[in-house]
């Protein structure tokens, strides 16, 4: 919605942007001005080193996206918004502030907004070293607010990569990542963050866990009129992953595609027993609330994560024996 109302701005009014735009913070290591426009006020060159947008990431993305769409449609409309549109940037050099000065400003400008703590996030040089790592295996990591989704074999983004690693970790994780996703970046100084992303963590981890995020979330479209397909999705994700067939997912060589195929078996074979252990022990619960609940989802893991019953014999009265020789 945001980016819509950005969209609109930039096409029908772009004189109003300024007004009705909060504007962009960037934090930098350092920034200097150059002569070039000196002594005057009107044209002003900073040289900026180590940038990061802290807040407005989606108004830089938005504008970014918005210039060359409106230049192929009008050239008209992109004069208009090159001559007519203005936005308030704030620059402010880290080179004599005190240490963790950064990450005060950061929490500051977003307080309101719980969503943008994924711009804490896009500060931590993991999540760079990743996006650079993707981009070697000619795919696109999205870790930044304002940013699109890749969609298919083009890539994943951060969200994708954290509910598939938080599944991976703890029930409690994969519970937190369904109740607010959002926690697990606000300290990316501490578990479970850390936990799931850190110096050991590859590109290839990442992309063949999200893989089997996506193979489990289709299969379970297959039970849309089922409502634990929706609230248990990721509770089901974590069981999967503890699956022997699953599990070692993280080695090298193992076939994404076997993967793949492993995650849909499995998703099968376990669905119908927790729709089972639901009726069985909490037929009256209300699942939205189950599914943020660690304690009840444990206890359906744990119960999904054991053998499955033996079926007894069809007809345990009439058993037939060979007569004794």
């Amino acid at each position: 919605d945001v980016n819509d109302a950005l969209r609109d701005t930039l096409a029908l009014n772009p004189e109003y942007f300024w007004y009705l735009n909060n504007g962009i913070t960037i934090i930098c290591d350092s920034v200097s001005k150059s002569l070039a426009g000196s002594p005057g006020n009107e044209i002003g060159l900073f040289n900026c080193r180590g940038i990061s947008v802290v807040n407005g990431a989606q108004t830089v993305g938005t504008i970014g996206a918005m210039i060359p769409t409106a230049g192929a449609a009008s050239d008209a409309i992109q004069t208009t918004i090159q001559t007519q549109t203005w936005v308030q940037v704030r620059i402010i050099s880290l080179e004599k502030c005190p240490p963790g000065f950064d990450r005060k400003i950061t929490q500051a400008t977003n307080f309101q907004n719980a969503v943008n703590y994924r711009d804490f996030a896009a500060m931590d040089p993991i999540q760079h070293r990743l996006a650079t790592d993707f981009t070697l295996d000619h795919r696109h990591y999205a870790f930044k607010s304002g940013e699109e989704d890749p969609h298919g074999n083009e890539g994943c983004s951060i969200t994708e990569a954290t509910q598939a690693l938080g599944c991976t970790d703890s029930i409690d994780v994969a519970v937190q990542v369904k109740r607010a996703i959002s926690e697990i970046w606000r300290y990316v100084d501490r578990a479970p963050y850390k936990d799931l992303f850190n110096e050991k963590l590859t590109s290839q981890e990442v992309w063949k866990a999200v893989l089997i995020l996506r193979a489990v979330n289709d299969e379970l479209q297959k039970y849309q009129d089922e409502l634990a397909a929706v609230h248990l999705n990721r509770a089901l994700l974590h069981v999967v992953f503890q699956d022997s067939r699953i599990r070692e997912f993280r080695r090298d060589g193992v076939d994404e595609n076997k993967l793949i195929a492993d995650a849909k078996i499995i998703i099968n074979e376990i669905f119908p027993r927790a729709l089972t252990f639901i009726e069985n022990h909490h037929p009256k619960d209300y699942l939205g609330n189950f599914c943020k609940n660690a304690v009840k989802c444990k206890s359906l893991a744990d119960a999904l994560k054991a053998p499955p019953p033996q079926e007894p014999p069809a007809n345990p009265g009439q058993l037939s024996f060979l007569p004794e020789e």
